[in-house]
């Protein structure tokens, strides 16, 4: 049965490792002192089949939210776009 965790991973599915190109997934790293878990994105593969079929390729979760979000961001804020979105809703 997978192990089912607490807290959001909105990134779990749609980021690809960039080694083998299998979804990632969300993982939990050792509690720290202050009782708190880091969070990481890590290979699909590799979470579910161990390291012969690729590495972990761990990524920590704040910093690829972080990044996405803010490109996705600009992308939206762009003025062809938003140029565009006001068309189609004006259609």
């Amino acid at each position: 049965m997978p192990r089912q965790y607490s807290g959001t991973f909105p990134l779990t599915g749609l980021s690809k490792c960039p080694e083998c190109g299998s979804y990632m997934t969300s993982m939990y790293g050792a509690k720290r002192k202050d009782g708190t878990k880091k969070r990481y994105y890590v290979c699909g593969l590799y979470h579910n089949n161990g390291r012969s079929m690729c590495n972990p390729n761990l990524i920590p979760a704040d910093f690829l939210e972080k990044e996405v979000f803010k490109r996705i961001s600009g992308v939206l804020s762009s003025n062809i776009i938003m140029n565009e979105l006001t068309q189609r809703i004006n259609d």
